[in-house]
């Protein structure tokens, strides 16, 4: 065995090398020592930083429906004895972004009471990186090992290592802030893979950024073409204002009379803003595309035909900002040869003062070129609104109602309840998810979002500060769809990210009525904006019975002949009050206390237990080996499958908190406990099996140990197939929040295995039957005590089904009441059975094991032959 390591350790060396800087990297940037261990202040912020980098080639390593990109950051870096050369440690990462329809499937299936949506990243390669960037030249060159890192489904083998090279520049303009480079895959030995094609990056510099000049154009556009300039009905941006306030209120927008058949703008666009300096400057790119499939942001695909990068800043009295925008040019044959130029795209936005049902447009804004109508790549100016309100950016500006009058028509008056308000216009109850039902019976989810309560801007994430008490109240919606597959919209089916539609009416707090108006804007440019439709909410009454949801309809009031009609849809939605997340959340503070509480009882009695046999050696072979390791078996399987028996449903709760560290710290110490408990158990189990020893004293309690198998073992496999043979009969779950879910035959077992340990005396038992046994093996305080740990969860589970009417039961932790075994019946058979089986061993340690039996039964036990050898 020795030797054939040995020979491995000598031949892997001949198979695999590590990639080495001198063999990739001679011409690029110079290979230097450093000049001190310790590692340097960045000397710029986002210093060599990429983010988002578009990426050509990725697909080899990634299989993604979403567009690749990747992000470079040095985490150290060293000086070295070379002059303007550093040495780098860095990190790449390539990543896959998580779809739209993705989200999507979140919002079919799970509620975020404190609303805002959840990006997140899919497949995802790490490398750490080592090598050198040499400023001068400006060029990038480091090489590291195999992934560190990996998430998702692709094992591509990269034992290799790989090269990454990069162009980027010291000091850097508009016109020179391209990085363009590649990421090279290596085989075993080292070597270029010739199963792989070098991965192509293009991104844009982030450090040492210098305006050249921009401002000065910016100014003179401003006084020919009136750049910015605010009209009667704009705000004035505060001087405070910086650029981070600006993307608040919107990063995607939507032009008005562009060409389909332009090269480079779109219908759509997005902001993506990479530095922002000296508060008054920014720079962004503006990403296009025609297609209705299209999400906002950093979701948005990036096609270096169809982007912009443009340099903004504040006109002189802050009433608007201007950008020039520059192309990025040469890349079709590779994206090493891309630059910059064609800088002559102006950009101008200004803030509305107040939206409407028909402009809900946070910024407007103009977009054309500085070219003559004779030049090629000539474009007059087009008309830009934002989509996608973020009211976090909203705070200065007013909403106009203008359709309430209208909205009250489409609603029938309902009768005044006992004077309670509903939703509570003080709680986030406003918000809701919706799943929403075609006519042909199609399903998408979205969310109703309210935008203005009267006056009152709503900021996602907290409460309405609401106006004076009325019963009446104008509010504004925004009701958006999320299709996850084909959604036929009357005649229209689309696969939009987001279908929108903008609503404003009444709410009447007395009836929990919502009655609005609504406007639609069709994907065809040339229809006009729909607002002939109406759209009715009911709020259930806080006193409504568990599983009554908030139910709706959007409706067309157009004639069935005309073009903009559509069927009828329906809405439906949980509404989760603020005090039923009050009560949820004191439940499950309970429940983890009860968890903790159990699992410390269980490490006491069991030493308890412990010091019961030291003091009296002579009890241990008779305590029923079959007991303890089935005790012992219920605090290891938890261990073994990651801690998912005691606290499961881990993506559930994090529906409700952002951050859930004080419950990450008590599952530590549960973990911590259940594994002294399994050890201390472990302990008792080995002082049983040693104390049999094979001499003719010991020969009654294996006998009657064999028979306890051959009872316990047919009986317990009997009642496992009972079990599986009923599961088409229950094999279904309901919860209020979530759709009805096959349950799996392992949850059945499960629950069955719940049910013969809160047995676990019954061997014990059958134990001291067959051995006759008048000894006190188990001390009064274990298995009493254990029983009463066993039946605290039926005994919990009774008290909540009768003090509470458990609205919402997203997840538990201690006691799951959909699950077999777990009702009011079964809840006192087996609490009854369970303090029975302890009262039963107390006599039987006090009267014999056969003691409990009738005479019939000891008449029997006392003409069997127990010396004889026995068998099953």
């Amino acid at each position: 065995m020795a030797s054939t390591i040995t020979l491995l350790l000598i031949t892997l060396p001949l198979t695999f090398s590590l990639p080495t800087y001198s063999h990739h990297c001679p011409q690029l940037a110079p290979e230097s020592t450093r000049s001190d261990s310790n590692p340097i202040t960045s000397p710029h912020p986002q210093f060599l930083h990429l983010i988002n980098a578009y990426l050509q080639n990725a697909d080899q390593i990634i299989q993604s429906k979403t567009q690749l990109t990747a992000d470079f950051f040095p985490r150290r870096v060293f000086q070295t004895l070379t002059p303007g050369v550093v040495n780098l440690n860095a990190t790449m990462r390539i990543k896959a972004r998580v779809s739209g329809k993705n989200l999507g499937d979140l919002g079919n299936s799970r509620f975020r009471i404190y609303g805002g949506t959840r990006g997140g990243v899919g497949s995802t390669i790490w490398w750490k990186l080592s090598g050198f960037w040499d400023s001068r030249s400006g060029r990038v060159c480091m090489v590291g090992s195999e992934p560190v890192r990996r998430f998702g489904d692709d094992r591509v083998d990269l034992a290799g290592g790989v090269v990454l090279r990069l162009n980027y520049p010291m000091n850097s303009t508009i016109e020179s802030s391209l990085v363009t480079g590649s990421l090279e895959i290596l085989d075993l030995e080292g070597k270029k893979s010739d199963r792989f094609r070098p991965i192509q990056v293009l991104g844009f510099a982030m450090s040492n950024y210098e305006h050249d000049g921009v401002e000065g154009v910016i100014e003179s556009q401003s006084e020919r073409n009136g750049c910015g300039k605010a009209s009667n009905g704009s705000l004035s941006l505060d001087r405070n204002t910086d650029c981070f306030d600006v993307v608040k209120m919107s990063d995607a927008f939507e032009l008005k009379n562009v060409s389909l058949n332009d090269e480079v703008l779109g219908r759509f666009m997005s902001m993506n803003m990479i530095g922002c300096y000296d508060h008054r400057m920014m720079r962004v790119v503006f990403r296009f595309s025609n297609a209705s499939c299209v999400h906002n942001g950093y979701l948005q695909d990036f096609d270096p035909g169809r982007v912009i990068v443009a340099d903004g800043t504040w006109n002189a009295d802050l009433s608007g900002i201007c950008f020039v925008g520059c192309r990025v040019l040469g890349f079709e044959g590779s994206v090493l040869n891309a630059s910059i130029g064609d800088c002559s795209y102006r950009f101008s936005f200004v803030f509305p003062s107040a939206l409407t049902i028909r402009s809900r447009s946070a910024i407007d804004g103009l977009l054309w070129t500085n070219k003559s109508v004779t030049e090629t790549g000539y474009s007059d100016k087009i008309g830009i609104s934002s989509y996608g309100l973020k009211p976090m950016g909203l705070s200065r500006v007013r909403y106009e109602y203008t359709e309430f009058e209208r909205a009250g028509r489409y609603c029938t008056r309902k009768v005044v309840n006992d004077g309670k308000e509903y939703p509570d216009r003080y709680s986030s109850d406003l918000k809701f998810p919706v799943k929403v039902k075609n006519s042909k019976g199609h399903e998408t989810p979205g969310h109703a979002n309210p935008l203005f309560v009267d006056s009152q801007i709503i900021v996602l994430g907290s409460p309405a500060a609401l106006p004076k008490k009325t019963r009446l109240l104008n509010v504004s919606y925004q009701i958006t769809f999320t299709p996850l597959d084909e959604f036929k919209f009357g005649s229209l089916s689309f696969c939009k990210e987001e279908l929108s539609i903008s609503a404003e009416g009444i709410l009447d707090l007395q009836t929990g009525l919502l009655c609005m108006v609504g406007c639609r804007k069709s994907f065809n440019i040339s229809e006009p904006l729909d607002c002939e439709i109406s759209v009715s909410v009911q709020f259930p009454a806080p006193n409504s019975n568990k599983g009554e949801s908030i139910k709706g309809t959007i409706k067309s009031e157009r004639d069935r002949k005309d073009p903009l009609y559509f069927e009828g849809l329906e809405l439906s939605a949980t509404s989760i009050p603020k005090h039923d997340v009050i009560e949820y959340i004191w439940r499950m503070d309970l429940e983890i206390t009860m968890v903790l509480i159990s699992s410390t009882l269980v490490c006491i009695f069991v030493v308890l237990q412990l010091f019961h046999v030291k003091k009296h050696p002579d009890v241990l072979p008779f305590i029923s080996l079959v007991m303890l390791v089935s005790l012992t078996l219920d605090h290891m399987i938890p261990l073994l499958l990651n801690f998912k028996a005691i606290v499961s449903h881990r993506s559930r709760r994090d529906i409700l908190f952002r951050n859930d560290a004080w419950l990450e710290v008590d599952e530590v110490l549960v973990r911590v406990i259940t594994m002294v408990a399994f050890l201390l158990k472990c302990r008792l189990l080995q002082l049983a099996w040693l104390s049999r020893g094979s001499g003719e004293s010991h020969k009654t309690a294996w006998i009657a140990e064999k028979k306890v198998i051959c009872w316990f073992f047919p009986v317990f496999v009997g009642g496992a197939l009972v079990a599986c043979l009923l599961h088409p009969w229950g094999s279904t779950a309901q919860s209020r929040f979530f759709h009805r879910q096959i349950v799996s035959p392992w949850v059945d077992l499960k629950s069955y295995a719940g049910l013969v340990l809160d047995c676990f005396l019954l061997p014990q038992i059958m134990f001291n039957v067959f051995s006759d046994s008048k000894e006190k093996a188990l001390s009064p305080p274990y298995y009493f005590g254990t029983t009463l740990v066993r039946l605290m969860p039926h005994l919990y589970d009774l008290f909540r089904a009768h003090s509470s009417v458990l609205k919402l039961d997203l997840w538990y932790i201690y006691v799951n009441p959909k699950l077999n075994y777990y009702s009011t019946s079964w809840d006192i058979v087996i609490s009854c059975c369970g303090l029975l089986f302890a009262f039963v061993v107390f006599l039987q340690q006090r009267l014999g094991g056969r003691g409990i039996l009738p005479r019939r039964l000891k008449e029997r036990f006392a003409y069997e032959k127990v010396p004889v050898a026995s068998s099953c």
